[in-house]
């Protein structure tokens, strides 16, 4: 199977590039905002809204609790995953990123 970011396709005004959600990825979509994608062979299992969140390290404990996979950060818009970097915990620069996103939600 294909990774996650080979699923990128240009979008409907050819602007941005995004990841169009599938019927079943579609059901963990729940509205525009910038979130945290956990992906498991390619397909999104989870979005994590930053704005569900009372703070960036929230975050971050739930998605140490994840098993397997990897992350992603992004915005979902229009049942589309766009403006995408992917996201490791041990990372310090994309922890300082979401920091920053979920203070400007």
């Amino acid at each position: 199977m294909a990774n996650f970011t080979e699923r990128l396709q240009k979008g409907k005004q050819d602007l941005i590039p995004s990841i169009i959600l599938n019927d079943e990825e579609s059901n963990e979509y729940h509205g525009c905002g910038f979130a945290i994608a956990s992906v498991k062979d390619a397909l999104v299992e989870k979005f994590y809204y930053l704005g569900e969140y009372m703070t960036a390290e929230e975050i971050i404990d739930e998605l140490k609790l994840v098993d397997e996979g990897e992350f992603y950060l992004g915005m979902c818009s229009g049942y589309c995953f766009m403006e995408i970097s992917p996201f490791a915990l041990d990372n310090a620069s994309a922890v300082a990123s979401l920091a920053r996103l979920h203070s400007e939600q």
